[in-house]
């Protein structure tokens, strides 16, 4: 764990439906809705009428890369917070992933949201078309630029699948990385492994 513009961060793996978190994050696709193993674990889970709920919101309204939906949550979450983040070019990743980061915080602020979790799978990752630990990367250099100065957020938990080969790789990241580097030292760092 890591304190990051004073909100507590830190990089887990597993099921995310089974921490206890004011706010879960769940990455959407552009536009359209689409059964993902996050997706169907949150209906198992009790939080059905929050995913219907977004499902209804894109049956009338477009929503844009970065663009965020809270619902009602349910099982371990009080709320959802729908960010609108894969199926986009990967050369546009690290943008995707900044204003979708910096989306879910301004959001969760804006909610009194005080813990979250966003959870990253491989699959995920393949759309991106970079390793996990690229990607927690882009996310915690979004996290840098928060200016979090009324600090209503306190913690942010990035969880990663269960038995993800970049998992400690990640959470090397989060504790030796210095993050008051420039957003263009890590574009460049992540454009040199985008994956075949």
């Amino acid at each position: 764990m890591k304190k990051i513009n004073s909100i507590e961060v830190e990089i887990l793996s597993g099921n995310v439906t089974k921490l206890s978190t004011d706010c879960l994050i769940v990455p959407e696709y552009y536009n359209k809705t689409y059964a993902t193993a996050l997706t169907q674990r949150l209906k198992y889970c009790g939080a059905e009428e929050g995913m219907k709920s977004f499902g209804g919101y894109l049956k009338s309204e477009v929503l844009f890369w970065g663009d965020v939906l809270s619902t009602t949550g349910g099982g371990n979450a009080k709320k959802l917070i729908h960010v609108v983040m894969l199926g986009g070019e990967k050369e546009n990743t690290f943008e995707i992933i900044q204003k979708s980061v910096l989306s879910v915080l301004f959001e969760a602020k804006q909610n009194g949201i005080q813990t979250l979790a966003f959870p990253i799978s491989r699959n995920d990752c393949k759309e991106f078309g970079y390793d996990s630990s690229k990607i927690v990367e882009m996310m915690l250099s979004a996290v840098c630029t928060y200016a979090n100065s009324d600090g209503i957020i306190k913690e942010l938990a990035i969880v990663l699948d269960e038995g993800d080969p970049d998992y400690f790789k990640a959470q090397e990241i989060l504790e030796e990385y210095d993050f008051q580097t420039s957003n263009d030292y890590v574009r460049d760092i992540c454009d040199a492994v985008v994956l075949e």
